[in-house]
């Protein structure tokens, strides 16, 4: 029985070895093949990108802090710039998304712009409570809805309306929101600084405070596969 059992164990030390050396050679063959080429700098207004974006065109929009670039693999173009021919963000900008009707949002540090990719107008959201908010995430739903979240809390302009709404949380009222996301159901995530992770029943307008097991109740950003989520400072399944 002990040599069957040690035959077994070195039976599967060795399969895995095995499969570890042919993923670890796969990978590599891989990844030999990949080449990344950079935008030159000379043709950015800053190198101070803060994420990546692709549209429904295929047009990739970077958020800087001095303006917002779209670039099509050859070119770029810059929009909100001090340069006296459009409005200007004079401000940094956080991140961008696109909504159904193919225009752009975009978070910034001093409240929140839709970009009409058609004309290049860039309109500032003239709302009190957004035009003072530092805009961390903004996100479109399946349904059309656009979620805002900052340092005031959490807000949704209904797809199809003009007005952003305060969403307080019944067992919270958030007022740092760094991330937001929507899962297969249609339940929005909401990462809140030094608050933790709560899910929002959008239809029994309901939240949910959900125990993560981290070493820091700080969470910055979440991004989800499946049920699986992730933060800055690991992965849950939830």
């Amino acid at each position: 029985m002990q040599k069957e059992l040690v035959h077994l164990l070195f039976s599967f030390t060795f399969f895995c070895l095995l499969t570890t050396n042919t993923y670890a050679a796969n990978t590599g063959k891989y990844a030999s093949n990949l080449k990344f080429i950079p935008i030159p700098s000379s043709i950015l207004p800053t190198n101070d990108v803060r994420i990546l974006y692709q549209d429904s065109d295929g047009y990739i929009w970077l958020p800087t802090y001095n303006g917002l670039v779209r670039y099509d693999g050859y070119s770029v173009v810059n929009y909100g710039l001090n340069d006296g021919t459009n409005l200007s963000f004079n401000c940094y900008l956080n991140v961008v998304v696109e909504d159904h009707d193919k225009n752009l949002w975009i978070a910034a540090e001093k409240g929140v712009f839709k970009l009409h990719k058609l004309t290049g107008d860039i309109e500032r959201i003239g709302n009190d409570k957004l035009e003072s908010l530092n805009a961390a995430d903004i996100f479109c739903t399946k349904n059309g809805d656009i979620w805002v979240g900052g340092d005031r809390g959490l807000f949704r302009k209904k797809k199809g309306e003009d007005i952003f709404e305060r969403i307080d949380l019944p067992s919270q009222r958030l007022a740092s929101v760094s991330s937001i996301i929507e899962d297969d159901r249609g339940d929005i995530w909401v990462a809140a600084c030094e608050k933790g992770l709560f899910r929002y029943d959008v239809e029994q307008k309901s939240s949910t405070l959900i125990s993560i097991r981290f070493s820091t109740s700080r969470m910055s950003s979440i991004k989800t596969t499946n049920s699986r989520f992730g933060s800055g400072h690991g992965t849950e399944d939830c």
